[in-house]
């Protein structure tokens, strides 16, 4: 399966899941997306497969800027603003968690916070980073704690 297929396979599950399509706050879930996630960094997009090529757990992890996570983290601007406004850097100070997806029938195998951990090895960043979210689920926040208690540091929350 090459990148694009494995793309839209990824996207049509996560906008049945998340419906961006129709919330003009969310980071939309569709080609301009991807390409922006690309100018950032390879990495943002980290997959797990089962035995036949099908992605079964995903996440999104987006580099950007420290000003706009704390004017996120402050409903200052939306999460699609965030896309908007990150420009590209060779080192970001800034990661939001933006999205992790497992398949119902792979969850409760560790593979949320394996994609996680997988996408951060390959970013550059500041020492003092600061890592960031906007759960809107139980599993995002079990997996929230995980993430933190993993990397001993706190991973800031945007509230509902």
């Amino acid at each position: 399966m090459t990148r694009d297929e494995i793309l839209a396979k990824q996207m049509k599950i996560a906008e049945e899941f998340f419906g961006t399509e129709n919330d003009p706050d969310q980071m939309p879930i569709n080609s301009e997306s991807t390409k922006k996630l690309d100018t950032l960094c390879d990495c943002w997009l980290s997959s797990e497969f089962d035995e036949y090529g099908e992605p079964i757990s995903w996440a999104i992890v987006m580099p950007t800027q420290k000003a706009l996570a704390i004017n996120f983290l402050n409903k200052k601007i939306t999460e699609r603003q965030l896309l908007e406004l990150t420009m590209p850097s060779d080192i970001y100070d800034a990661i939001y968690f933006a999205s992790v997806i497992t398949v119902p029938e792979h969850r409760g195998k560790g593979l949320a916070l394996k994609v996680v951990l997988k996408a951060l090895e390959k970013m550059s960043v500041t020492k003092d980073v600061m890592y960031f979210t906007w759960p809107t689920t139980k599993e995002g926040e079990s997996l929230l704690t995980k993430t933190q208690l993993f990397l001993g540091k706190e991973v800031k929350i945007r509230s509902q």
